[in-house]
């Protein structure tokens, strides 16, 4: 199966390849636990937008949160959603 040529397909799989490259580098007491991991995550997200791209409907959506979600775990702490307490609504007057 080859990968669509849209541009969110492209960039994962760039991702992906670069991520590769890179964690081979990390040090050797990191790249079996932390290494696979991160490379999990990544394979995991693309493979999840792949079955959102074939799905329609409310399967394609819950496709994108499980990909959501994926992401999450990849992104560097200061890129993480900040959450804000909930705020009560206010009754009508």
């Amino acid at each position: 199966m080859s990968l669509p040529d849209t541009p969110l397909f492209v960039k994962t799989h760039d991702f992906i390849v670069w991520l590769v490259r890179h964690t081979q580098r990390f040090a050797k007491n990191l790249r079996h636990s932390y290494t696979n991991r991160l490379e999990s995550l990544a394979f995991d997200f693309e493979q999840s937008l792949l079955a959102a791209n074939v799905c329609r409907g409310p399967d394609r959506a819950r496709w994108l949160e499980v990909a959501d979600g994926q992401l999450l775990g990849l992104a560097p702490p200061q890129f993480m959603p900040q959450s804000t307490p909930r705020q009560r609504p206010q009754a009508p007057n």
